[in-house]
C-alpha cells in the first residue's frame, strides 16, 4: 500500500545502517555462521557454548518473517565487568535492524515494533525491569506469533479505542542475574551466560575495532 511504502521511505531515512544489499553469490550457511564466530571471538570473552548460541541467535533474528517462536536472548553474568554490554554491542552490529530500547516510552516502544519490525536491544535491564511493567509485558508477549501483540488505547476521533499493536521481533536483553527476575522470561529465552576474562585471554577493543568484517 501507499502508506507501507511511505513508512518504508520514512525508515530508510532514519536508519541508513539497515539497508541491506542482497550478496551477489550463493552464501553457504556454515561458512556464514563460522565467520560470524570468529567475528564473536574476537570481541567477546565467553566460554564457547555461549558464543554458539549467540551466533545462532543473531542468525534467528534475520527469519522473524518465517519463525513461528522467537526465544529472546538473555545474557546474564555473576556480577559486573563480565562483558554483557560488549556482546549486546557486537550482537547489534549482526542482527537485522537493531534498535537499542532502554530509555523509551511505552507508546513509542510499541508503534516502533509495529512499524519498524526491529531486533530490539535492552541493555542494564535488571535495573529497570521491576518498574518497567510495559516492557515486562512487551517481553512475554512476544514469543510466540499468534500471542505476539499487547492492546493498548489510542484517541481516535477524540474518543479512546483498544487498538493492537504488534510485539513480535527478536529481542536480547542483558543485565546481572536477570534469571532471577522473572521465571517466565527465563523460560522463554536462550541463556548468554558471561564470565570475567582470565588473565591469559585477550580480545580487541570492539568499540574501536574494525567495523569492516560486519559489512561482509
Amino acid at each position: 500500500t501507499r502508506q507501507t511504502f511511505e513508512d518504508n521511505q520514512n525508515t530508510n531515512k532514519q536508519f541508513k545502517e539497515w539497508e541491506v544489499t542482497p550478496w551477489s553469490a550463493p552464501v553457504h550457511g556454515r561458512e556464514l555462521l563460522n565467520q560470524t564466530l570468529a567475528i564473536l571471538q574476537r570481541y567477546v570473552i565467553a566460554d564457547i557454548e555461549s558464543l554458539h548460541a549467540a551466533v545462532a541467535w543473531a542468525a534467528l533474528s534475520w527469519l522473524v518473517d518465517h519463525a513461528t517462536v522467537l526465544p529472546m536472548a538473555m545474557i546474564t553474568a555473576p556480577e559486573k565487568g563480565c562483558g554483557k554490554s560488549v556482546l549486546l554491542d557486537v550482537l547489534g552490529a549482526l542482527v537485522l535492524r537493531p534498535l537499542q530500547g532502554g530509555s523509551i516510552t511505552q507508546s513509542a516502544l510499541f508503534r516502533s515494533i509495529e512499524l519498524w519490525k526491529p531486533t530490539l536491544l535492552i541493555d542494564e535491564a535488571d535495573s529497570f525491569m521491576k518498574e518497567n511493567e510495559a516492557m515486562r509485558g512487551l517481553l512475554n508477549s512476544g514469543h510466540t506469533r499468534g500471542s505476539a501483540f499487547r492492546i493498548l488505547s489510542e484517541e481516535v476521533g477524540g474518543k479512546l479505542q483498544p487498538v493492537r499493536f504488534s510485539t513480535w521481533g527478536a529481542k536480547a536483553i542483558a543485565g546481572i542475574k536477570l534469571e532471577t527476575l522473572d521465571a517466565t522470561l527465563t523460560s522463554r529465552s536462550i541463556i548468554l551466560p558471561m564470565r570475567r576474562k582470565l588473565p591469559s585471554e585477550l580480545s580487541e577493543n570492539f568499540r574501536h575495532g574494525d567495523k569492516e568484517p560486519f559489512k561482509v
